[in-house]
């Protein structure tokens, strides 16, 4: 059966027949791989001795006892029992993949649920959208099966029981993070990471807006959702995408497969990504963010939904976040909206938040776990400066290297553009916010961007660095030559804050919320109506600033015309030197002369105050034929003149 979206579509019970009892691999695969299991666990896995403390694990004996027995399993029966164990480690970075006939499928019903009251004793889990397609010929009785209907049982048992049993089988680094997924287990399975659901179809009764009862029998189906435009090749270790990501592959996969189904507008602009640039809230990254303008009265605020950090280029990204933010120019507030975001790339996500801070930032510090596996990493010149502190731990007892950033001239990176937005700006964050996102959430708050707006209490809670198991051959030396194309990611490094919170691990913690948000049936059945107004009212108690600046070149000098709001002071850098310091400052305009040689290129920096807060800066270049993102004129100087203040 096809569908004119998702391609060859297959009933669950039929897939199941077909491959279930398949034996592919022989007792020397399996040992292989288990064994290979075992080397990645022991050797370069920086979470283990947390692990074994937090929940009373112990995988590489759990691998030991499987080895001994996996000769009679089917090829099903060990997939689900190396899944299981690596389910336990509760880290969504150090996983298993299951290879062909399973790999890159879904196994899907027919609609989403989410969930609202969650502070509830008992919360409350809504269809918020369904493919229709599926849903008419299958067996109900009452009232329609629609959007809106609330969930009340489960296969026999009461709806919140089914999730949370669901969340048995989540590698979720706490309860929250496990609830959050144990609800999109309900509905989806990505194949790849995932075992088969246990039933071919699933009993569901619920009950519309007026309490109507009804139930419907729904059949999981199988499909391939396409891949995502900025997807990387986890096996190719030619690029540094392998050594640089963190990303949920899992939650990824569940995201595009959601996508997939239900939202073919989304999809049909993915597919028609770079069009005219010119319309200022339209992205040229359209599975990874989409920006829109909200406007209440006079006021226009920003919705940046970062979907993904999964990109092809990190410094294309943040460029095209910069353009949208430069083009719309929200200026009464920003909402920047993480939720269900599983991460991607960490450089994206880090250098983003130059964008939203006048002082410098400082990135997440990252560790290896000093083991002989990793002090021979060290000895490659791209991890040549955890060196010393891994040889350092080997005479000391230490566990951990030096936290440093994740790679050379990462640092550089996270400060090349600046502050470009001078408004407020709140985060929004959930459960399902991982990997990367944590990242961007951790340094968010580290750097006291906004106040955290959280759905759930804190982030997914992972603070690591995810290698392929080709990246480990490549670089390591080693040679696992696995069967079938199975494969392992392994949290290699963890990632710890910075600021007031320096040297806090991410993992298991995440990032805690700052201001508590219940999502309401408006919200979920709509577009997010109500949360929408809770962080636009957080944006209106918060402090908002102005400076913008115009260049012209007359008469040896150049002169800027400065437009700010909010400021008392501005000091004034060119080419690295002091041009100004702390000239008064009025909301409007303030014009400005500095000698300047238009045959050069300079760099202008900008630094506003209010008080003796630091809380506006902006950098421009300008010269040789340079212009700035904000209305730059440049004419011939002929003589240089001093700096003056008009």
């Amino acid at each position: 059966m096809a569908d004119p979206v998702l391609g060859e579509l297959q009933l669950l019970a039929d897939f199941r027949a077909e491959h279930e009892r398949e034996r592919r691999l022989t007792p020397k695969d399996k040992h292989r791989i288990v064994a290979t299991a075992r080397t990645l666990l022991a050797d370069y896995y920086v979470h283990l001795p947390m692990k074994r403390a937090l929940h009373g694990i112990d995988p590489l004996q759990a691998l030991r006892i499987l080895d001994d027995r996996c000769e009679p399993l089917t090829d099903r029966a060990f997939h689900d029992e190396m899944l299981a164990i690596f389910a336990d480690l509760q880290d969504r970075h150090t996983i298993y993949w299951v290879p062909e006939p399973y790999r890159d499928l879904a196994a899907a019903l027919p609609f989403r649920v989410q969930c609202i009251d969650r502070a509830a004793e008992t919360p409350r889990y809504l269809v918020t959208v369904l493919t229709e397609a599926w849903v008419e010929d299958e067996q109900h009785t009452g009232v329609p099966f629609v959007p809106g209907v609330e969930i009340t049982g489960w296969n026999g048992m009461a709806a919140d029981r089914a999730v949370r049993l669901n969340a048995r089988w989540q590698a979720g680094t706490h309860e929250d993070a496990r609830l959050a997924r144990g609800v999109a287990r309900l509905t989806d399975r990505a194949l790849t990471f995932s075992p088969l659901p246990d039933e071919d179809w699933v009993i569901v009764d619920y009950r519309d807006a007026d309490g109507g009862p009804g139930s419907i029998r729904l059949r999981w189906r199988v499909y391939r959702p396409p891949e995502a435009p900025g997807s990387t090749d986890r096996r190719d270790t030619r690029g540094r995408a392998p050594v640089t990501l963190g990303v949920d592959r899992h939650g990824e996969a569940v995201r595009r497969a959601q996508k997939t189904r239900f939202y073919p507008e989304a999809m049909a602009r993915e597919r028609g990504a770079r069009t005219d640039l010119r319309v200022p809230v339209e992205s040229s990254f359209p599975d990874n963010l989409d920006f829109r303008l909200i406007n209440r009265g006079d006021r226009r605020y920003g919705h940046l939904r970062l979907y993904s950090f999964e990109v092809e280029a990190e410094t294309e990204f943040v460029y095209e976040v910069r353009r949208l933010l430069t083009r719309a120019r929200p200026d009464a507030g920003l909402i920047i909206d993480v939720r269900g975001n599983p991460g991607g790339r960490i450089a994206a996500a880090e250098r983003l938040l130059q964008l939203f801070t006048p002082s410098r930032v400082h990135p997440a510090g990252v560790q290896f776990l000093t083991t002989a596996g990793t002090q021979k990493l060290a000895r490659r010149p791209e991890f040549s400066e955890w060196k010393p502190s891994l040889e350092r731990s080997s005479r000391t007892g230490e566990d951990l290297s030096d936290a440093l950033p994740l790679e050379p001239g990462h640092d550089r990176a996270c400060n090349a553009i600046g502050q470009v937005y001078h408004g407020p700006v709140v985060l929004v964050m959930d459960a399902l916010s991982y990997s990367a996102t944590d990242g961007f959430a951790a340094g968010f708050q580290d750097h006291g961007l906004g106040p955290v707006i959280g759905v759930d209490r804190s982030t997914g809670g992972g603070g690591g660095n995810a290698w392929n198991l080709s990246a480990i051959e490549h670089l390591a030396g080693h040679a696992f030559a696995l069967p079938l194309d199975v494969t392992f990611d392994i949290a290699l490094r963890r990632n710890v804050r910075v600021g007031a919170r320096s040297g806090t691990p991410i993992e298991e913690l995440g990032v805690t919320r700052d201001l508590e948000y219940q999502l309401t049936r408006d919200d979920v059945l709509g577009d997010n109506h109500d949360l929408v107004a809770f962080a636009i009212d957080t944006l209106a108690q918060r402090p908002s600033y102005r400076l913008d600046v115009t260049l012209t070149f007359e008469d040896g000098t150049v002169a800027l015309d400065l437009d700010s709001a909010g400021l008392d002071s501005l000091d004034v850098y060119l080419d690295g030197r002091p041009a100004l310091i702390r000239a008064p400052l009025t909301d409007g305009p303030n014009p400005l002369d500095l000698p300047a040689d238009p045959g050069a290129s300079h760099l202008l920096e900008l630094y506003g105050y209010a008080g003796i807060d630091l809380v506006a800066a902006r950098r421009e270049r300008f010269g040789t034929g340079r212009a700035t993102a904000v209305g730059v004129r440049i004419t011939p100087v002929s003589t240089m003149t001093p700096t003056t203040k008009r």
